[in-house]
């Protein structure tokens, strides 16, 4: 029983630690691209509000290319697609020919 408790212990400090890093990242990378947090901090007449429209766009169009010309296998139902390949076809989409 010890082992379980302490296996437990170390999940739950590995997953704050990783939970303090993905929130620090986040922080980041929006202070790269809104030049500060945008977490704490409106752009409100910043001049940049377009952002907040065009980055997911762009990951969106990048996306959507990425599926048409290169795996033929992402087309369809999305999330069931992949995670048919996860159990099957042992993770591996295949390239569009």
């Amino acid at each position: 029983m010890l082992q379980i408790n302490v296996l437990a212990a170390l999940t739950g400090a590995c997953a704050a630690l990783m939970t303090w890093l993905f929130i620090s990242m986040s922080e980041g990378i929006q202070s790269i691209f809104y030049g500060d947090s945008f977490i704490h901090n409106s752009l409100e007449g910043s001049g940049r509000e377009w952002w907040i429209i065009f980055i997911p766009a762009l990951g969106g169009l990048i996306a959507g290319i990425i599926i048409e010309y290169w795996s033929k296998d992402a087309k369809g139902a999305g999330v069931p697609i992949v995670m048919e390949a996860v159990a099957v076809k042992k993770a591996r989409l295949s390239a569009k020919k």
